[in-house]
């Protein structure tokens, strides 16, 4: 199984790599979404004007962050990029969204009432073993909250995307909430299962841990421009790791859907 998810990652990167100009589009892309949100930090709201230059760069981040996503999707499904189907399929990409969003902000709301009532026992323990005991308890819940909101939420986000970005979303609301809620439990039953786990961290590591790496470990340097050279560097680095990482990932995962979807259907497709 192992083999298998690495194969079709290094599958994906392959033809990536032949399709440097579609790389070059989904690169402009994202280096529009950083400086959108770089404008939308940097701007302060003193005049009128940087008011609306910050409420147009707040609307501007999402669309460019669910028309790159959708640009992805659409490369790895047909082979090129057709940009009219692009936006309408970052809309959509968009609307079903929106629930996991809204669930990843209510368990935030929650984990972080937890996180202070367990930090309020941690200050209060007075006793050496309640201390260790504490300490151990925010470190295991600390590390729950990372999985969930870097694993598990993403990895239900990326098969809701899969799910619904060749279907007529409008048919899926007609159907109700009990066909709703079968469809997630289907999604989230193919989430967890052990080849998606598996081509998520592979694609985990290079888009988020080896970009983390690059920023944050510390690499001792003499002189202050030495060490702003060597960060300015780590920087782009890190920048432009996590880019062919996630891009990767969501092709792969693209591919390996349609390829299933059309086994499903008895049509005819490429091997991975």
């Amino acid at each position: 199984m192992l083999k298998n998810s690495l194969n079709s990652f290094l599958i994906t990167f392959r033809e990536l790599a032949r399709q440097w100009q579609t790389v070059a589009i989904m690169g402009a892309l994202y280096l529009l979404l950083l400086a959108t949100l770089y404008g939308f930090i940097a701007t302060r709201e003193a005049t009128a004007i940087q008011v609306l230059a910050t409420l147009l760069f707040a609307a501007a981040a999402p669309f460019i962050f669910f028309l790159l996503q959708a640009t992805v999707m659409g490369q790895a499904r047909d082979g090129r990029i057709r940009w009219y189907p692009t936006l309408k399929e970052s809309c959509k990409l968009a609307l079903t969204a929106l629930p996991v969003i809204a669930i990843g902000l209510a368990l935030l709301w929650l984990t972080n009432r937890w996180q202070l009532r367990l930090s309020g026992e941690y200050t209060t323990s007075q006793m050496s073993i309640e201390n260790a005991t504490n300490k151990w308890t925010l470190v295991s819940f600390a590390a729950l909250r990372t999985i969930l909101f870097a694993v598990v939420l993403p990895l239900i986000m990326i098969h809701v995307w899969l799910e619904t970005f060749d279907s007529d979303l409008l048919a899926a609301i007609r159907g109700g909430a009990r066909d709703w809620l079968g469809k997630f439990r289907q999604i989230v039953v193919r989430a967890f299962s052990p080849e998606s786990v598996l081509l998520y961290s592979i694609g985990l590591v290079l888009f988020a841990a080896v970009p983390c790496v690059l920023l944050f470990v510390h690499l001792p340097f003499q002189g202050q421009w030495s060490e702003f050279g060597v960060f300015t560097g780590r920087l782009g680095l890190a920048i432009f790791t996590s880019l062919p990482g996630w891009v990767a990932t969501l092709s792969t995962f693209t591919r390996l859907h349609k390829f299933q979807s059309e086994q499903c259907y008895g049509l005819s497709s490429e091997t991975y």
